[in-house]
């Protein structure tokens, strides 16, 4: 009888959930952007109100998705 070795485990890259989460808040507000690394969010971009801004946020949040650092500017 030859015994194996179990396999490794598979890789999962814990980033890719949030990346596709963010990718479809993202989609909805046009000129905001979300960069994920190492379970970082970075959000970037412009929006046209702070109600927008709020949105966003919301967004996210509701997402589950925390521990954002906001770079959104609001235009005026």
């Amino acid at each position: 009888i030859t015994v194996m070795a179990a396999p490794p485990p598979p890789t999962v890259d814990p980033d890719a959930t949030i990346r596709t989460s963010a990718a479809s808040i993202t989609q909805r507000f046009p000129g905001v952007t979300a960069d994920v690394q190492n379970g970082k969010v970075t959000l970037r971009g412009t929006v046209k109100s702070r109600d927008e801004l709020q949105k966003v946020i919301q967004a996210f949040n509701e997402a589950n998705i925390r521990g954002f650092d906001n770079q959104i500017t609001v235009k005026k």
